[in-house]
This record gives C-alpha cells, sequence and structure tokens, in this order.
C-alpha cells in the first residue's frame, strides 16, 4: 500500500508541475503583454552622487525652435582637488587657463565624431589679459545675464560629419566660475536617451549607443597636460595602445580636467560629470550620477505609472523620499 501511495504522489507531481509552470508563464505572459510593443524604457537610472564627480553643476535647456542648446556650467573657483581639478584661485590676479570644447550631436565619441571636433587650446582669463575667453566679474543667473564678451570656437566638418561652432561666455564672483555654452544641434533633434529599452511585443530589447545616444558636451581643462598648449585636447587623444583607447596625457605624471555635461545621464540632476585624466582617463572621486538599468537581460527599473509611461529619465528616490507632486492643500 505504501509503494502504491507514493506512486500516486509522483503521479499527481508530474501532473502538477507542468501545470504550475504553465500557469506561471501564462502570468507572466499576461504581465508583458499589459507592455505594448515599441513601449519604452530608460537605459539608465539616475541617483543622487556624491564627493568630487559632482562639483560641476549644470543646466541645459533645448530650443525647438531654433535647434539651439543653452548650457551654463557653474563649479566653484577651488575644489581643494588639485590632482583632479583646475583651481581657479588665481584666476581674479590675472592667471589664464587653457582650455578646449568639443560637442557630440548624437553620438558616441568615436573617431569619425571625433576628428571633425575643434582641438584648439583656447585661453580663459579675466580683462586686461591675452585670453580668448574674457570671464566678467560678475554672478548670472540666468544666460541672459551674462554680459561679458562672447568667443566662438571654429567647428569643424570631415567626412559630412559636421561639428558647430560653439559659442562662449564667462563669468566669475568669489566664490564660484560660471561658463556659458550655446551651440546649433546638426541633426534638429533633442537627443536625450541613450541605450534605451524597446518592447518588440515579446522581449525587451536593448538599443546600442550607435543607435540611441544623448547630446553632450564636454570641457577639458588643461593642469599640466604634455602637448596641449599645442595640441589642445588631441594631446589627450593621439595614444598609440591597442589595449586600452580610453583618453590619456602623453607624460605620466599629467592632469588635465573634464566637465562632461550629458543630456540624458546628467541634465535631468542639475549636473555635469566632473572627470579627469591622471594620467587616464576617469570619474573623480564619489557615487556617480547614472547607474545601468539591466538586470539578466531586461531592464532592472521601470516608471511608476508604466505600462505604457515611456518615461525620458528614471530617477531613484533616496531611501524614505516621496515623489513631488503639486499641493492639493486647502
Amino acid at each position: 500500500m505504501k509503494r502504491l501511495r507514493n506512486i500516486a504522489k509522483l503521479v499527481i507531481l508530474a501532473l502538477f508541475i507542468p501545470t504550475a509552470v504553465f500557469m506561471a508563464a501564462q502570468s507572466q505572459s499576461s504581465q508583458r503583454l499589459e507592455f505594448r510593443a515599441g513601449d519604452t524604457v530608460p537605459g539608465f537610472v539616475l541617483q543622487t552622487p556624491s564627493g568630487g564627480i559632482a562639483d560641476v553643476r549644470a543646466a541645459g535647456t533645448y530650443d525647438k525652435g531654433t535647434g539651439n542648446w543653452t548650457l551654463v556650467l557653474t563649479r566653484l573657483l577651488v575644489t581643494g582637488h588639485p590632482d583632479e581639478d583646475v583651481q581657479f584661485d588665481r584666476l581674479a590676479s590675472g592667471q589664464t587657463y587653457l582650455f578646449s570644447v568639443a560637442c557630440l550631436d548624437n553620438a558616441v565619441g568615436e573617431r569619425e565624431h571625433m576628428e571633425p571636433q575643434d582641438h584648439s587650446a583656447y585661453i580663459l582669463g579675466i580683462e586686461g589679459t591675452e585670453a580668448d575667453l574674457i570671464a566678467k566679474r560678475e554672478t548670472p543667473a540666468s544666460p541672459s545675464q551674462f554680459t561679458g564678451p562672447a568667443w566662438v570656437t571654429l567647428g569643424g566638418e570631415k567626412n559630412g560629419v559636421i561639428v558647430p561652432p560653439i559659442t562662449l561666455k564667462a563669468a566669475y564672483d568669489d566664490k564660484n566660475i560660471y561658463v556659458l555654452a550655446t551651440w546649433r544641434d546638426m541633426t534638429g533633434t533633442e537627443s536625450i536617451h541613450k541605450q534605451r529599452w524597446v518592447y518588440d511585443g515579446l522581449f525587451w530589447v536593448q538599443t546600442t549607443s550607435k543607435v540611441n545616444d544623448e547630446d553632450r558636451l564636454a570641457i577639458w581643462w588643461d593642469i599640466n597636460a604634455q602637448d596641449f598648449v599645442k595640441e589642445g585636447c588631441a594631446a589627450l587623444c593621439h595614444v598609440d595602445d591597442p589595449e586600452d583607447q580610453r583618453m590619456r596625457t602623453r607624460n605620466p605624471d599629467g592632469r588635465a580636467d573634464l566637465w562632461h555635461w550629458k543630456a540624458a545621464r546628467s541634465n535631468p540632476m542639475g549636473l555635469a560629470d566632473d572627470q579627469k585624466a591622471a594620467p587616464r582617463r576617469g570619474d573623480d572621486r564619489g557615487v556617480g550620477i547614472a547607474v545601468k538599468n539591466e538586470l539578466k537581460g531586461d531592464p532592472a527599473f521601470m516608471a511608476d505609472n508604466d505600462p505604457g509611461a515611456n518615461a525620458d529619465f528614471l530617477i531613484l528616490l533616496p531611501k524614505g523620499a516621496k515623489s513631488a507632486v503639486t499641493f492639493r492643500g486647502q
């Protein structure tokens, strides 16, 4: 009898397990079917950063009428991290600073997009110096309040890839330095997504950077990088190392400071990534802004009003925080 009971249990299990698996699959399928083909989820989740990587504040806006980006970057004159950041403590006394600036229009920084960039080494300084970009002593609260002279970069073109000229203005006060950059988006599109997930009706597929990338602007500030004065940021690019293609200085003790604004991965948080070459390119110390939104081949996070939200950005709230909504009290 005991043997018969065991056989009966095995028969019941053999019938139950496939049924349970089928029901689970049906449940998962019904959950997936709540999304429609073409629905999207951001490829990155944003969080509040900390440390030196969060030193540069940024406010970028896109004008759909003109196709122009306007970006204001703000940073303390002195960060206290001279190994990572250029220090502007002697700007007011007449010291000048070398920099190069590049903008990427929905591009990933590959050679075809970088070669047309204006690699020139420009000079920032105050009135009375031989600087290209003159920083005026003032505290602008908006782009219209930058009253100093404008400096326009050269731009460039190669093999059909066009890099627009960038119009720059600068200001400073006792505490901060401010840089205003305005440029034309050559594709006429506000590219604020990077590697979005797209639902095809059955599976989530993450697009590559070659298909789906963000608009960006980068300013390299020289600290002591070899040949920067002659070649600008190109002095950080031409490195013959097939195993490591990251930008870096040619001198082992070289340093350069990078302010890297990203329309998808930093602008929604009001920041630009503060990075460096020391001598290889990397992030400044701290916890970064963007985290890849992926878990075992699917998105790790979605918007709280999904399916169908097709959110542009996802932001991880600090523990205990709630989403801010319009006040409806009496």
